[in-house]
């Protein structure tokens, strides 16, 4: 335990959990954003990240005396397997194998969760070994936040560990906030059971989304008015910009448009004499084959075009801030565009996409391929090309600061 005279010199301990240790690089843009929040307003604390990739955070992070870097117990109650990383190198039948063996974990983890919420306490005294671990972090800590993202829905690994941290939280006593979340959607009774039982453990809370306040149960302790994504709180300063365009597929979606976007991607880099570079936002072998898949399709019709892969957010930000134009089917692709002043199209039409894109008004430059015809694309991208650049509005990172002011003095 921290005696009274640490506490007041080094200020409170932060438990900080969240998405981030998975492989999407959105989530580790939320964790980097989120760190930066609590510094700024809690200048004096010390920060503990849990994570579900030490190393790799650490790189992002660079821990020192006030960050600190932990584990989270998700590797020691669910395989490792479940996540399926593109450093993963299994031949296709070892692929067909594992697909098979991660059907099956899904369906003895749905049964976990159903004995887990029958008595979480009694499977709490199964696993003593991984509450050691959590109760080492949050033993003499003051506050524990769960960080943005969206990991509080049908994932059921996340459910089950998210709901461990608050229980020990509230066992120690500490302070429990969420801030910048979306919750949901929950396809079960037991999935919105146990994500309305995390809101219900919170003191304060504030989300992305409206659906999420709908969904929370617990409004009267949430901050009514959806607030930015975190990572939209740090502006990247704006570099120089080399001759690329980028690239992120995101579903399946997008293969059923790739001959529209091979002759309009193929216009645009003649036009502006830029390569096409495609990249992906998520380390995941599936998110990898799909980005494959376009990048061949692009290079057999004669594009200037280029496959990479980041090796973490930091690189996957260094490629968006320095190129002239990125196209997305991803929102956090869009963000980390739009945060270091990158021209941004949205080829996803999805709500939340709208959503981003009228805040930051953008809106006409999200492009519908279920419906795109002719040089859509192309004109588009030659509009924005021409035109200046739109600003980061920092009042974004203002709603953001107010919202965690607001969560910090509730009760």
């Amino acid at each position: 335990m921290t005696d009274s005279h640490e506490r007041k010199v080094l200020g409170p301990i932060v438990v900080l959990s969240g998405g981030w240790g998975y492989g999407n690089l959105g989530d580790d843009a939320i964790l980097v954003s989120a760190v930066k929040l609590i510094r700024e307003n809690l200048p004096e604390a010390a920060i503990r990240v849990i994570t579900c990739d030490e190393h790799g955070t650490a790189d992002l992070l660079h821990p020192d005396q006030k960050v600190t870097i932990h584990p989270s117990i998700h590797r020691q109650l669910f395989s490792s397997d479940q996540v399926f990383y593109v450093d993963t190198k299994l031949t296709f039948k070892e692929r067909i194998r594992h697909g098979l063996r991660f059907r099956k974990n899904a369906r003895d983890i749905r049964s976990t969760l159903k004995s887990y919420l029958q008595s979480p306490e009694a499977y709490c005294s199964s696993i003593k070994e991984a509450i050691s671990t959590v109760d080492a972090v949050m033993a003499d800590a003051d506050i524990y936040i769960q960080g943005g993202g969206g990991f509080v829905n049908d994932w059921l690994e996340s459910d089950i560990v998210k709901h461990i941290e608050c229980l020990r939280a509230k066992q120690h006593g500490l302070r429990m906030l969420m801030m910048g979340q979306t919750i949901g959607p929950f396809s079960s009774k037991e999935t919105l059971r146990i994500g309305q039982s995390i809101c219900g453990m919170m003191n304060g809370m504030f989300f992305r989304d409206s659906a999420s306040i709908a969904d929370c149960g617990q409004s009267q302790k949430a901050v009514q008015e959806s607030v930015p994504d975190l990572a939209l709180y740090e502006h990247i300063e704006n570099k120089s910009r080399n001759n690329s365009l980028l690239f992120i597929p995101f579903n399946s979606e997008v293969l059923k448009h790739l001959d529209f976007l091979t002759s309009d991607l193929k216009s645009i880099s003649e036009k502006t004499e830029c390569r096409v570079v495609v990249t992906v936002t998520q380390l995941w072998q599936t998110a990898i084959d799909l980005a494959t898949a376009c990048f061949l399709h692009f290079r057999q019709a004669g594009i200037n075009v280029e496959f990479s892969i980041p090796h973490n957010v930091a690189s996957l930000q260094e490629m968006i801030a320095t190129s002239q134009l990125l196209i997305s089917q991803n929102l956090h692709g869009l963000i980390l565009g739009y945060r270091s002043e990158t021209r941004i199209i949205s080829i996803n039409t999805a709500r939340k996409f709208e959503g981003f894109m009228d805040k930051v008004g953008l809106k006409q430059y999200m492009l519908d391929l279920a419906h795109a015809e002719g040089c859509e694309l192309c004109d588009m991208a030659t509009e924005l090309l021409s035109n200046p650049v739109r600003p980061y509005q920092s009042s974004l990172a203002d709603e953001i600061q107010h919202a965690f002011n607001q969560i910090m003095s509730m009760p």
